[in-house]
C-alpha cells in the first residue's frame, strides 16, 4: 500500500520586513540583540527580504527624523511584503495611539501584520485586536513619558549639584 511521505512538507513562508530601532548608544535592546532574536523567533517562518533600521530615532516623538520607518511605509504601500517584524511593539512606535494610527492605517489597509517577539502577531482587523493594540500602546507612550521626565528631573539635579551633563571634551 502506498503511503505519502509525510517527512517531505513544502513550507510556505511569507515575505517579511524587519524593522530595528534604538534610541540610544546604551540602550539594552540594541539593534545586535534585536536582529539576534528576530533570527532566532521568525527566521524559520518568514523570509526577511529587508531590513530597515533607525538608530539613535526616539519612537516617542513624530516620525520625521525615522527615515528608514518613512521608508518602509513607503515600501508597505508597494504591497512588498505581507509581515513587518519587530523586537516589540515599543520598537515600531511609542507614540500615543491617535498619532500612531496612521502608520497602522497604512499596514492594514495593504494587509500587512505586525509580528514581535515579545507581545506577538498585532491584530488590528478586529474590534478586540484595536482594543488590545490601544491598551498598550497608551502604556508604552505613558512609560516613554514618564522615563523623559525623569531623565530632565536627573539631568537637572546633576545641574543643580555642579556636575556636567555631558563628556567634556578633550583640548
Amino acid at each position: 500500500e502506498w503511503c505519502p511521505d509525510t517527512t517531505f512538507q513544502e513550507q510556505i513562508v511569507i515575505d517579511a520586513v524587519a524593522y530595528l530601532r534604538m534610541s540610544t548608544d546604551d540602550q539594552t535592546t540594541s539593534i545586535e540583540i534585536q536582529k539576534r532574536e528576530l533570527l532566532r523567533k521568525f527566521g524559520s517562518k518568514y523570509k526577511i527580504i529587508a531590513w530597515y533600521i533607525d538608530e539613535g530615532k526616539s519612537g516617542s516623538h513624530s516620525v520625521e527624523k525615522r527615515v528608514e520607518f518613512l521608508r518602509l511605509l513607503e515600501d508597505a504601500e508597494k504591497k512588498l511584503f505581507k509581515v513587518v517584524i519587530c523586537y516589540d511593539r515599543s520598537r515600531f512606535t511609542r507614540l500615543d495611539s491617535i498619532d500612531s494610527a496612521l502608520a497602522k492605517k497604512i499596514l492594514r489597509d495593504n494587509r500587512i501584520r505586525l509580528d514581535t517577539v515579545i507581545e506577538g502577531e498585532v491584530d488590528w482587523t478586529t474590534s478586540n485586536g484595536r482594543i488590545v493594540d490601544s491598551l498598550l500602546t497608551e502604556g508604552q507612550h505613558e512609560y516613554s513619558t514618564k522615563l523623559a521626565k525623569r531623565v530632565c528631573d536627573g539631568k537637572r539635579t546633576s545641574f543643580d549639584k555642579g556636575i556636567p551633563g555631558q563628556v567634556t571634551p578633550y583640548g
